[in-house]
């Protein structure tokens, strides 16, 4: 098994940890943001269900400060509260950490004349997960979970489709799947939104149809809470 270190860089924000395990004993987790631009920002900071919109945000957690600014290579720390409300006991919740960037204008840029001024400003959001870990569930390393997780091959609408049951309460996080049969490789055909939820199937559609009934394997790479990445197989019976 492999594990190597993810980059945690993204957009213009350099940040301590690229996911969030918020145990149900902590009181908040904190993160440390720095602004990597040569230029100020103005960051917004939510939680909610992945929608990216501030004004939709429906997550049990609060951000503290929800709105700042930051220097040119500033360092900002934020805090997350889980705000109290009763969250599911059986297995882990997820939702997403937004940090939303307006940039600002460098000393040289606000020097220009009137005329060399135009320009295009793009606003950025970087969404991190959050899982909110309740503490009745067993600790499992990343090891674990991927030895409980099985593959199959049925068909759907006449197409062959790879099957991920994940019979554990923890979210699979893949960054890569490949089904292998003989001498071929049957690749995911849309790479996003491979994590699989708790006590749950998912479906993958292949780039083409693998035959049945032989025999198979699956390479896969998983992300584990410190966002490193492990690399496990799986071998059909």
């Amino acid at each position: 098994m492999l594990l190597s270190h993810n980059s945690i860089t993204y957009a213009g924000f350099a940040i301590s940890s690229n996911r969030v395990i918020y145990n149900e004993s902590e009181r908040e987790r904190s993160l440390v943001l720095a602004n990597i631009n040569d230029y100020p920002i103005v960051a917004q900071t939510w939680v909610d269900n992945g929608a990216g919109y501030p004004d939709q945000s429906k997550a049990p957690f609060i951000v503290l400060p929800a709105v700042f600014k930051m220097n040119p290579k500033g360092v900002q720390a934020v805090r997350i509260i889980h705000n109290g409300n009763t969250m599911p006991q059986d297995r882990e919740s997820v939702f997403w950490l937004n940090l939303y960037e307006i940039p600002g204008k460098t000393q040289q840029q606000l020097n220009l004349s009137e005329e060399s001024r135009a320009r295009l400003d793009l606003a950025m959001n970087t969404q991190l997960k959050v899982f909110y870990r309740p503490k009745s569930l067993k600790p499992m390393d990343i090891e674990q979970i991927s030895e409980k997780i099985i593959f199959s091959i049925k068909e759907v609408n006449g197409n062959r489709v790879l099957v991920c049951n994940n019979p554990t309460p923890y979210h699979l996080s893949f960054i890569n799947i490949v089904l292998k049969q003989k001498d071929k490789g049957f690749k995911i055909s849309n790479q996003v939104g491979l994590m699989v939820e708790p006590f749950s199937e998912k479906v993958y559609e292949l780039d083409s149809n693998p035959e049945l009934p032989y025999s198979y394997q699956v390479d896969y790479t998983l992300i584990d809470d410190q966002g490193y990445t492990f690399d496990g197989l799986f071998l059909s019976k």
